[in-house]
């Protein structure tokens, strides 16, 4: 059972941080509902917060690189664009597996 909630929270982070339109804002989601003024809920969900907005600005540089200097076929945005989006994976992960640890899950609402 608690590799469901690792996958529920792992997805639902990926979800919010690539603007997925079912959840765009964080608002959408709710950590352990019936907690949540729990200081560990609050710590996740500005984590959440951070992550996306980390993401985003990480790949609004790649696209100014671009614009600023762009290549013939966009092969080095692509691979830029790429590796943000494996170090989101990485840590949303390791968000994932702390908020499994304090037993905190994720819930669309």
């Amino acid at each position: 059972m608690a590799h469901f909630w690792f996958v529920r929270n792992m997805d639902i982070i990926m979800r919010i941080c690539l603007g997925d339109p079912l959840e765009s804002a964080v608002q959408s989601f709710v950590l352990n509902p019936p907690e949540e003024d729990d200081p560990a809920t609050l710590h996740f969900l500005m984590r959440i917060t951070d992550l996306k907005k980390r993401f985003n600005q990480a790949n609004e540089e790649c696209f100014s690189l671009e614009r600023e200097f762009p290549t013939p076929n966009s092969f080095l945005l692509h691979q830029r664009l790429d590796a943000n989006f494996q170090t989101l994976k990485r840590e949303a992960r390791d968000v994932a597996r702390h908020m499994q640890r304090h037993h905190i899950t994720a819930h669309v609402v």
